[in-house]
């Protein structure tokens, strides 16, 4: 009883008001058939429940609006893990910025794309800030030119630890890994898994 006292604004977080009056005046005007979205509602103790809504109107035979038939799934949960995971992202980009060791994430099973964090890109002598592709498995015009050498002798792409790693579904041992580039340097890396 109490509730159906109340108007839409009245049970919505006012950030999410204005999106869902202009999407319902759309449905009643019959220039969409109905709406979806996710939106906050602000429950009688004052807290906040997440919902994902779905609105239709129902129309008479000359097109004018009759009544609306509305659905409301509770995703509360869901927004609470999808907040709770993206301050963890945050957390972890936060870390490898600042982290002194070189590392190196594929963001593929191949290996074909491969990031860095700063102290990473600085190793493969790429400039700061960036987020170029670090694989040696990636296509020919995206290759970095640095050459990786094991022991003196020199590994193909398919050789090189990360690819081997995920190819084999296992960790690689630790190693020392020669970097020659095509100014002359030449830097080591310990790789550790």
């Amino acid at each position: 009883e109490e509730l159906i006292q109340l108007y839409i604004a009245d049970i919505t977080h006012r950030h999410d008001q204005q999106l869902e009056m202009e999407l319902y005046h759309r449905m009643v005007a019959g220039e969409i058939p109905f709406y979806q979205l996710e939106k906050r509602y602000i429950r009688k103790d004052g807290s906040l429940l997440w919902g994902e809504v779905v609105h239709t109107m129902l129309h008479d035979e000359d097109g004018r609006p009759l009544y609306g038939i509305g659905g409301i799934l509770n995703i509360t949960d869901r927004k609470q893990r999808e907040e709770e995971l993206r301050e963890r992202r945050e957390e972890i980009e936060a870390l490898m910025d600042v982290s002194p060791i070189g590392i190196f994430v594929a963001h593929d099973p191949e290996c074909i794309r491969i990031t860095a964090n700063p102290a990473g890109y600085q190793l493969v002598e790429i400039s700061e800030g960036s987020n170029a592709n670090v694989s040696k498995t990636a296509p020919e015009n995206e290759r970095l030119t640095y050459r990786t050498f094991r022991n003196g002798v020199e590994l193909n792409p398919e050789e090189l630890p990360m690819q081997v790693a995920a190819r084999l579904g296992m960790e690689i041992e630790e190693e020392t890994l020669e970097l020659r580039f095509e100014n002359g340097a030449q830097k080591y890396a310990l790789r550790v898994q």
